[in-house]
């Protein structure tokens, strides 16, 4: 024993430089090593606790827009009346023209007001009616034409019970979409000066007023004009 120890003495001795190492160094070392170990494992724990925690948000998400998309009720859909439809349209126009009873009179309200008879003479006449549908109920009617090259729109006409919902203006468009699929240059349309909230759903439809005329029952006209 005391030969080693003797040894280790001299070979120390030969090495002034070098110490012999110590416990806190180790233990330091130890310390840092045992510390970046615990950060990885906490990252590596909070990354796993976020994506869980983003799995659970887009899942949730998800439910939620399930969930407003089947409370959503379906878009209106649009489609060519066909005979069948004749009855239909035909009290869809009495209760539509029922309402303006603070701007026209009852006299033009009938007048303007539609049958079945008038709804099947558009048919034979060669006019297209487009029927408005929306939760499986009959709401809108518009009619178009085609004299002359050009399209020309009336009868436009919804329901009381869901107007100021747009679908007015889905029926302009879906007019004036037929007519450029048939290429034709320009849009018409007349409505009577006491019509405001018509006059306006032209106007956002980009109608332009051109002009106006009075019928023969003293009636005045504004004529509308859209390129298309």
């Amino acid at each position: 024993m005391g030969v080693c120890a003797r040894r280790w003495e001299v070979a120390v001795s030969r090495h002034p430089g070098q110490k012999p190492p110590r416990l806190w160094v180790f233990g330091r070392a130890l310390t840092g090593r045992l510390g970046r170990l615990q950060s990885i494992v906490h990252a590596t724990s909070l990354e796993e606790l976020g994506g869980r925690s983003n799995q659970l948000h887009a899942g949730r998400y998800a439910s939620r827009k399930g969930l407003v998309r089947f409370l959503r009720p379906p878009p209106p859909r649009v489609a060519n009346a066909v005979s069948a439809d004749l009855r239909q349209l035909a009290v869809l126009y009495e209760a539509a023209w029922a309402e303006p009873a603070d701007v026209l009179s009852e006299e033009e309200r009938a007048r303007a007001t539609p049958s079945s008879e008038d709804v099947a003479a558009w048919f034979r006449g060669g006019l297209e009616v487009f029927r408005l549908t929306y939760e499986n109920r009959l709401v809108g009617a518009i009619r178009c034409g085609f004299p002359s090259g050009s399209c020309h729109i009336d009868n436009l006409v919804v329901h009381p019970d869901v107007r100021n919902r747009g679908f007015g203006r889905v029926l302009v468009e879906h007019c004036l979409g037929r007519a450029r699929r048939a290429a034709l240059p320009r849009s018409w349309a007349q409505v009577d000066t006491r019509l405001q909230v018509a006059r306006r759903l032209l106007h956002h439809c980009g109608f332009q007023e051109t002009g106006q005329h009075e019928t023969a029952d003293r009636r005045t006209l504004i004529l509308f004009e859209k390129r298309n």
